[in-house]
């Protein structure tokens, strides 16, 4: 069930706390009107890609590689393997999730809250889908706090309980950092976006990408800090259907 992590950010992603900057209504709005553009996409339906990742923790420092499929606002596919060697599989929808472990023999189907739980944070579906194409996680509104700050555009927002701080490169409005604090527990995800490539005419992806998930571990009352590193060697965005495939073979037993 470890493996499960790196679903998010896949959750490919310090925390450092600087005073509030004020900016003019002018910026806001046009910032806002841009980063909206760039939220929209541009017109691909799938994705799929792979990459070689490295996991860290107190306990782990480990190295594996994962294929990702993706449908645009409804399907997340990943398999897990290393070696050449599968490890687990999983299909994530807006409201589901179904785990695969290959190495056990045993599947798991959960709500789509399930993995806020393995990961000691708060998501939804539509902020880990924009997390992997380093997008905002949520559109721009009036409310938003916006500013420009070394040369970087940085939109403050909160929804349910979260704070998002989205650091955008001007030029290409596309996100270079993002933070996501539960103030509820304090619990820290921040994603780093690198290397960006175009890939069919105008979708760019970042190929290298950083993860930090900070959180407070109840049982042990220790601050737990893990590391993701993703290195992605190929990508291809389409209009063409893709397959996702998923079965449960007849030997596998439910957890």
């Amino acid at each position: 069930m470890r493996y499960t992590l790196f679903l998010v950010v896949i959750l490919f992603f310090s925390a450092c706390k600087r005073p509030p900057l004020n900016t003019s209504p002018t910026i806001a709005e046009e910032a806002g009107k841009d980063t909206a553009n760039v939220f929209a996409g541009k017109g691909f339906r799938y994705l799929k890609a792979t990459c070689k990742v490295n996991f860290k923790d107190a306990q782990n420092n480990i190295g594996f590689k994962i294929h990702l499929r993706l449908k645009k606002d409804s399907v997340i596919w990943v398999m897990v393997s290393k070696f050449g060697i599968e490890g687990m599989r999983a299909l994530i929808t807006p409201d589901s999730m179904h785990i695969l472990d290959a190495q056990k023999n045993t599947y798991t189907a959960a709500k789509f809250d399930t993995l806020q739980k393995l990961l000691n944070f708060r998501l939804d579906f539509s902020m880990l889908q924009a997390a992997l194409l380093a997008n905002m996680p949520i559109p721009v509104y009036d409310s938003n706090t916006v500013a420009i700050e070394n040369g970087l555009l940085k939109i403050n927002q909160e929804r349910d309980g979260i704070a998002i701080t989205n650091v955008l490169q001007q030029a290409n409005r596309k996100l270079h950092e993002l933070h996501l604090k539960d103030l509820k527990n304090n619990n820290l995800l921040v994603l780093i976006y690198q290397n960006f490539q175009d890939h069919l005419g105008g979708n760019l992806f970042a190929n290298l990408n950083e993860a930090t998930i900070t959180s407070w571990n109840k049982s042990t009352r220790q601050t737990e800090v893990s590391e993701i590193k993703m290195d992605y060697n190929e990508v291809k965005f389409s209009h063409r259907a893709i397959e996702f495939p998923f079965s449960i073979p007849a030997k596998y037993k439910k957890q």
